[in-house]
C-alpha cells in the first residue's frame, strides 16, 4: 500500500470511529514519509487516535514521536499541545502544563487560544486555581470572548465558558479543612471540571449536584452560589435551558431564605442577565414563565432580578 493510500485509511477509520486502526495506519505513514514535518505530524495524529482509542500510555509516546520530529513553528506547538493532552489524561498535569507553555509560546491564533485555555485548566485540576484564574482573566483581556470560545471551539472544546465558570469559583472560596463538608464540596468541583473536559457532561452534572449538597451541609453560601452557577452552566451545556434557569433560581432563593441577601444578589443578578443576553429576552422569558407556572402549582416562588421586576 502507498503512502497516500495508507493515509486515505487512516483518515477513513479515524472519521469512522476506529481509533486504535487509524493510529496504526498514521505510525506507518510516519515510517514512510521523508520530511521531519510530514513525521511529525504523522505521529501526532497518531497520538491523538490512540489518545481517543483509550490508550494513553501510548498516545504519550506517539505524541513524544511527533515533539522529536518537530523543529519550531506551527509543528512544534501542535506536537507540543498533544504532549499536554496525553499528560493531562494521564493525571500529570504539572508536565502537561510544561507542555502547553511549550505550546503557547509556538503556536498563533485560535490555536494558541487553544493551548492557553489547556493550561489554565490543566493549572485548575493541579490544584493551582488562583493562577488558573489568573490565565482565565488574562485570556478575556487579550482577545474579545467570540474569538476565545472559537479557539476552544477549533480543537473540539466546546465547553470553555463552563469551565473557566468552574475555575473562577473555585479559586474564589478559600481551603477548607480536610473531610469536612467544603472539601467536599471543592472535589465535587474538581471532578466536575475533569468530567467537562473529556466530554462527559452526564457525570459533570452528576458532579454539581454533589457540589451543591455538600456546599449546602456547609452553610457557606459562596460555595453554594459557586455549585449553583457551575450547575447552570453544565446544564446550559447539555442543551437544557429549563435546568439551567432553574439552578439559577433556585440558587438565589434558597440564599434569599437563608438570609444572604447580598451574596445572592450579587451572585445570581448578573447569571440571570447573563442567561437573557445568551438565549434573547423572548425564550428567557418563556422559561422563566414555564418555571413560574411549575413553582405556583407547588405553592413557592424566587427572587427577580432588579431589572426584570414589572416585566412580562
Amino acid at each position: 500500500m502507498h503512502t497516500a493510500a495508507r493515509l486515505q485509511a487512516a483518515l477513513d477509520a479515524l472519521r469512522a470511529g476506529h481509533f486504535g486502526i487509524a493510529a496504526d495506519r498514521f505510525v506507518e505513514v510516519a515510517a514512510e514519509v521523508t520530511e521531519a514535518r510530514d513525521a511529525s505530524r504523522a505521529w501526532r495524529l497518531a497520538a491523538t487516535a490512540r489518545r481517543f482509542a483509550g490508550d494513553a500510555e501510548p498516545a504519550l509516546e506517539h505524541a513524544r514521536q511527533a515533539r522529536s520530529f518537530a523543529i519550531e513553528g506551527m509543528t512544534l506547538g501542535e506536537a507540543a499541545l498533544e504532549v499536554g493532552e496525553s499528560l493531562r489524561t494521564l493525571g500529570r498535569f504539572d508536565e502537561a502544563v510544561a507542555s502547553y507553555d511549550e505550546a503557547v509560546q509556538q503556536l498563533e491564533g485560535s490555536a494558541r487560544l487553544v493551548a492557553r485555555g489547556r493550561r489554565a485548566l490543566t493549572l485548575a485540576l493541579a490544584g493551582q486555581l488562583d493562577l488558573a484564574a489568573d490565565e482565565i482573566d488574562a485570556i478575556a483581556r487579550d482577545v474579545d470572548p467570540a474569538d476565545v470560545q472559537r479557539g476552544f471551539e477549533a480543537l473540539g472544546e466546546e465547553h470553555g465558558r463552563a469551565l473557566a465558570t468552574l475555575v473562577s469559583a473555585l479559586a474564589a472560596t478559600p481551603a477548607a479543612p480536610p473531610g469536612d463538608d467544603g472539601e467536599r464540596s471543592d472535589q465535587a468541583m474538581l471532578r466536575c471540571a475533569r468530567h467537562v473536559l473529556d466530554g462527559d457532561l452526564e457525570a459533570a452534572y452528576v458532579a454539581t449536584l454533589e457540589a451543591r449538597e455538600a456546599a449546602r451541609l456547609t452553610a457557606d453560601p459562596v460555595r453554594y452560589a459557586a455549585a449553583c452557577l457551575a450547575q447552570a452552566e453544565v446544564a446550559e451545556r447539555r442543551d437544557d435551558r429549563a435546568l439551567a434557569y432553574e439552578a439559577v433560581a433556585v440558587g438565589w432563593a434558597t440564599l434569599a431564605r437563608g438570609g444572604d441577601n447580598e451574596v445572592a444578589r450579587t451572585a445570581f443578578e448578573p447569571a440571570m442577565q447573563d442567561l437573557v443576553e445568551r438565549w434573547g429576552r423572548d425564550d428567557y422569558l418563556a422559561i422563566r414563565s414555564a418555571y413560574d407556572q411549575q413553582q405556583r402549582g407547588q405553592g413557592s416562588g424566587h427572587a427577580r432580578p432588579s431589572w426584570e421586576r414589572g416585566g412580562a
